[in-house]
Formats: structure tokens, C-alpha cells, sequence
């Protein structure tokens, strides 16, 4: 999980694509998926969608990725801008419960961002 999500942020949650645990992590303009397995389990959580890998890492020797969220209209494709793509290139991951996950939970809802 990243330590922290982003500023422009709407919502964030954990969800299951084709039988996937990921994080969702909707923003301005497209999303991210972070998925927390090998690059081809994680590509098959997203079904038939095109995959576009923003991020790989590894963290406590377990693999992540981080994957553009596909486009919700038909025929388009997302993209994050320059300032989303040095948030997820740079931002710290951690195999711990982040504290925004801490506060989601305590609070009962997804986040809602600023």
C-alpha cells in the first residue's frame, strides 16, 4: 500500500477485479490500480482491459504494481498528468496498514479526497 495518497484524490478503496484484491484509487482525470501480486496475475484482475504499468516494486520481497486504471468511457484512453505520474513513481510504498487506511477504517467509508 503507498504510505499516502494523493492530493487531487476523490476516493479510494479496496476492491476485487475478476476475483483480485486491488486498491482503487480514483482521482482527477484517470486512476491507478495497485496491485499487490506478479505483473501477469495482476494484469488478469484487469480482464480484457488494455494494461498500462505506471509503477513495479517490491516491497518485504513482495511484488506491486501500480496500473493505469482503465477508462471508463469506451474508446478513450486515461491518462495521469505529469504531476500524478512523479506522485506514483516517488511515493513510498509500505507491506504495513498505512495510517489513511487506519482512518478510512475508523471512519467506516471509503476516503474522500480534498
Amino acid at each position: 500500500m503507498p504510505v499516502e495518497l494523493p492530493a487531487d484524490i476523490h476516493l479510494a478503496f479496496t476492491s476485487t477485479w475478476w476475483e483480485h484484491p486491488v486498491l482503487d484509487v480514483m482521482s482527477d482525470g484517470s486512476g491507478v490500480i495497485v496491485c499487490r501480486d506478479e505483473l501477469p496475475a495482476c494484469e488478469a484482475a484487469l480482464g480484457d482491459a488494455p494494461v498500462t504499468v505506471v509503477r513495479s516494486g517490491e516491497v518485504d520481497s513482495d511484488p506491486f504494481h501500480v496500473l493505469l486504471k482503465p477508462p471508463a468511457e469506451p474508446g478513450t484512453t486515461g491518462e495521469l498528468t505529469p504531476a500524478q505520474q512523479d506522485y506514483w513513481a516517488t511515493v513510498a510504498f509500505t507491506s504495513a496498514v498505512p495510517d489513511w487506511a487506519m482512518e478510512a477504517a475508523r471512519a467506516g467509508a471509503p476516503r474522500e479526497g480534498a
